[in-house]
């Protein structure tokens, strides 16, 4: 069998080992630490961010290698843990990919399971009541039990959305990182060149007015294209609670990434009301987007 197939027959055998952990953690009444979901436009550094906070050991993350049990998140946390643990996370990827089995992992194969779409954009209301929310969160929930730790992992799925998944998710924090608009236009042109050899072909994140930009040459529709994905992840930011959500700025976050880390620690001592013990925050390890 190749990869795929393999993928294919783990997920059949074990999907009834992971219904059965969701039953679990369902009956169970334990208050969890907050999970915290990063957002932002697509060249902004979200895979950066994800890889420093991962990095941290403070959080458990979706890697390559659970991204394989997308069925089975909890078997595939188990087998994680079974292996040798000397690989690093190496700040480096590629357009939101990473290599080696431990580095992060975007997710979309476990959330696309449980969304009605496979592309990042705007749900209507009708769309939003196809989205499985609580089963997103016992499965995450699956996976902090595997490895005792709270989760954190983009959400890109949700971000055009954020004022409807943070009522259904109200102990989580969101995680907004924004850049300068120039530099994500320029990334994401060099980007649909490197992914299709063609910069007028659409290529990640849609903005809810994207039927009405996608006529456009492609250097304007990508400054549409940020724009509308910036203003869909504010509208939604702003109708959540100040205690559930953390702005940074990418050109801040490369500086001084450390910053970060310590916001988050305030956040997660506010919000669970206990005097929470981190590990002391890593050195900036040549964080950086390659090809930007």
């Amino acid at each position: 069998m190749n990869e795929l197939d393999i993928i294919s027959e783990l997920g059949l055998r074990l999907e009834s080992v992971q219904e059965s952990i969701n039953s679990e953690i369902k009956n169970t009444t334990a208050k969890s630490l907050p999970n915290v979901y990063i957002v932002g436009c697509p060249r902004s550094g979200t895979t950066a961010l994800l890889q420093y906070l991962s990095s941290t050991n403070y959080w458990c993350y979706p890697s390559n290698l659970i991204t394989r049990f997308s069925k089975s998140v909890y078997i595939g946390s188990l087998v994680q843990q079974l292996i040798d643990n000397n690989e690093t996370i190496t700040f480096e990827s590629t357009y939101g990919r990473s290599h080696g089995l431990l580095n992060t992992n975007e997710f979309f194969h476990f959330f696309r399971r449980f969304f009605p779409n496979d592309d990042i954009r705007h749900l209507s209301d009708e769309e939003l009541q196809l989205v499985d929310t609580d089963k997103i969160a016992m499965e995450i929930s699956s996976i902090c039990k595997a490895f005792d730790k709270p989760f954190v992992s983009k959400a890109l799925m949700m971000q055009a959305n954020l004022a409807h998944f943070s009522r259904l998710m109200p102990n989580d924090i969101w995680l907004y990182i924004s850049r300068e608009q120039g530099d994500i236009e320029r990334s994401i042109f060099k980007a649909r060149l490197d992914e299709y050899g063609d910069a007028s072909v659409w290529w990640s994140a849609k903005p809810s007015n994207y039927l009405d930009i996608l006529h456009l040459e492609a250097n304007e529709q990508i400054s549409m294209q940020v724009e509308g994905v910036t203003r869909d992840i504010e509208n939604g930011l702003a109708m959540v609670p100040e205690s559930n959500k953390l702005e940074v700025s990418y050109e801040n976050f490369i500086k001084k990434p450390e910053e970060v880390y310590l916001e988050l620690q305030k956040k997660y001592i506010a919000l669970s009301g206990r005097d929470i013990k981190f590990p002391s925050p890593p050195s900036n390890s040549g964080i950086k987007i390659k090809g930007k």
